[in-house]
């Protein structure tokens, strides 16, 4: 995990509902993996939101990955004490 790289990903909950956004703009990581996820390359969601570099794509999808790999953790962990 770059640490560098989710340092683009910023929280202000006076902006966007507080979710995650790049580098403090208006720009959920939720709006930009929608466009991945919708077939889009990394350079056509830069042409849709040229503010972004390619670091910020690649931040967004270290953010999600970070994210889920969190859920799992604690799912296991609530597992782990059911098996108990």
């Amino acid at each position: 995990m770059d640490k560098k790289l989710l340092s683009r990903i910023t929280f202000d909950v006076n902006q966007c509902g507080g979710k995650p956004c790049i580098r403090g703009m208006r720009i959920r990581v939720a709006d930009v993996l929608s466009l991945l996820a919708n077939g889009l390359t990394a350079e056509q969601v830069i042409q849709e939101m040229p503010d972004l570099t390619p670091e910020d794509i690649q931040a967004s999808l270290q953010y999600a990955a970070s994210t889920e790999k969190l859920t799992l953790n604690e799912y296991q962990q609530k597992q782990s004490k059911v098996a108990l």
